[in-house]
């Protein structure tokens, strides 16, 4: 059995952690700090761009030009990367990344001999993708809520009220703010499957745990749900892939990654999941009643279920455990390190 590359594109910096799944060792560690490598080329300050009123995007680009410096990395670390069987990771959730009708063609058609980002520049019909810490949905999530039938029926079919850092509002804001561009829109990804796909070189569906965090997901069906998708946004339907469990295979890694920088054609794609839910799966939460807490950009507190249970008074979140048989509760603080620091 060869090694497994995980990657976790959270909101300040991309890293990848090589580990050999027989001993449980790691092999090589290699972490891109956005602020370090592009403060200047995209305007982020702690990873993200302030546009103020509450709304905060960060750039995909970066992230496709951060995942080729991480590859270089481990590379230049010493890693045979031929040695590597497979790929899966984490992405900061609710983020929301908009591809035009070209992205599936160019994602399919990578060559070696040119960068990525020069590639993929022209695949976005929105250049930025707002990200969790974006607050400025507050119209919009009043209007989910009434689409469904209310608060509470929302609650119940997603296992969340509408949040403002989720990805339905975010979506429905997109499509009111600006029609033109959500028109050119063809798919729309997470931040998850986005990386994934850059990988996969075609485009990658969703996981459950990471679709839990959009507001459009029935939680118990484990599928996008028609009427959130009809209560958001106009043939978004058309626009998401279906959701998928997350311990299946996507396929091979794309040729680009083979012949640029080595790894084996063999070597399988997985799909990614949001960086909550794969916490939970990290620390080995995977019996009911088990607990963590993590102090991050943001505070989170986290527990594995059994069932779907959710509060009436919706102060928590609910997601689906990657597991595909557990629920993962969640109590999440915005402001965490900042406030800290």
């Amino acid at each position: 059995m060869g090694n497994f590359l995980g990657i976790d594109a959270s909101t300040q910096s991309l890293t990848g952690l090589v580990i050999d799944p027989v001993t449980g060792q790691i092999v090589a560690e290699k972490s891109v700090n956005f602020d370090e490598h592009f403060s200047h080329r995209y305007g982020v300050a702690n990873g993200a761009i302030d546009l103020g009123d509450g709304v905060v995007h960060s750039p995909p680009l970066m992230w496709v030009e951060a995942l080729e410096i991480l590859f270089r990395q481990l590379d230049a670390s010493g890693v045979k990367m031929a040695s590597i069987d497979a790929v899966a990771g984490s992405g900061q959730q609710h983020g929301t990344v908009y591809l035009n009708m070209s992205a599936a063609g160019v994602l399919g058609g990578l060559r070696a001999d040119m960068d990525l980002s020069e590639q993929l520049r022209d695949i976005f019909s929105r250049a930025t993708a707002p990200i969790w810490m974006d607050t400025s949905t507050r119209e919009q999530c009043t209007q989910i809520e009434e689409g469904v039938g209310g608060r509470q029926r929302l609650l119940d079919l997603t296992g969340n009220t509408a949040f403002e850092r989720f990805s339905g509002p975010q979506i429905r804001k997109f499509a009111q703010t600006e029609p033109e561009a959500y028109e050119r829109t063809a798919s729309i990804c997470l931040v998850s499957s986005f990386m994934a796909s850059l990988l996969a070189g075609r485009l990658v569906p969703v996981d459950a745990g990471d679709a839990s965090g959009t507001n459009l997901m029935d939680i118990r069906q484990r599928r996008w749900s028609p009427d959130a998708l009809a209560a958001t946004a106009d043939g978004l339907n058309r626009r998401l892939l279906p959701v998928i469990d997350a311990d299946s295979v996507v396929g091979p890694i794309s040729p680009f990654w083979v012949e640029r920088y080595g790894l084996a054609a063999t070597c399988q794609v997985l799909p990614f999941s949001g960086d909550n839910p794969c916490s939970l799966i990290g620390l080995g939460l995977v019996r009911p009643g088990q607990m963590a807490l993590s102090l991050g950009t943001s505070d989170t507190f986290f527990a594995c279920m059994d069932q779907v249970r959710t509060s009436d008074s919706g102060e928590g979140a609910l997601f689906a455990s990657p597991d595909g048989e557990h629920y993962m509760a969640l109590i999440c603080f915005l402001n965490g390190s900042l406030a800290r620091e």
